[in-house]
């Protein structure tokens, strides 16, 4: 079998190179497939409560965002889509943005872009579908060092704020409630 064709990146002065192959380019794609997860190994906690063992869903990021938006009130929804902020060292895929905001949309008014992509021609009449949607979401994306260290600065920002001292649970409160009992209290899940 012919071997996949390589990119070679570097300072071939110095002999050092890198090697890329199309693998590189697949892994971002893996953010937007829905794909099946394993199920929980039989006898462990998490397997109790399972179907029968039966395989889970990974939502696509698209998916995610979408579903985590109709989740919230009907009257933020619009607010929450049109500010949608892209952060983390994952942010950092050559067109990322770009291809969030474009599978948002498509997800968030009924069509399915990754799968009707796989031709050129199922990608135009998906297109022509798409039309004029009820909801949009906007990207905001900052500049790349901004995105790679955005979790952190947010974090410190938050930690150095009076009130937010009373949302944190120290280790002395942990001991004393337990994993459940710290979440029910927290987040009001029984």
């Amino acid at each position: 079998s012919p071997s996949p064709p390589v990119c070679a990146v570097g300072d071939s002065s110095a002999g050092t190179s890198v090697k890329l192959t199309p693998d590189l380019f697949r892994i971002p794609e893996r953010l937007f497939r829905d794909e099946p997860t394993n199920p929980p190994a039989a006898g462990s906690a998490s397997s109790a409560g399972s179907a029968g063992g039966a395989l889970g869903k990974s939502l696509g990021l698209q998916r995610v965002v979408r579903d985590c938006a109709v989740a919230c009130d009907v009257d933020a929804r619009k607010e929450l889509l049109g500010n949608v902020l892209l952060t983390g060292g994952g942010s950092q895929f050559k067109y990322f943005p770009e291809r969030l905001t474009k599978e948002l949309n498509f997800a968030l008014n009924g069509a399915d872009f990754s799968a009707a992509a796989s031709t050129p021609q199922a990608a135009t009449k998906a297109l022509a579908a798409f039309g004029k949607g009820q909801l949009k979401a906007r990207v905001v994306c900052p500049e790349p060092i901004e995105r790679r260290y955005g979790v952190w600065i947010g974090g410190s920002i938050l930690a150095s704020l009076g009130s937010a001292q009373q949302l944190w649970l120290s280790k002395a409160q942990y001991d004393e409630l337990g994993a459940a009992r710290a979440e029910a209290q927290f987040f009001g899940n029984n």
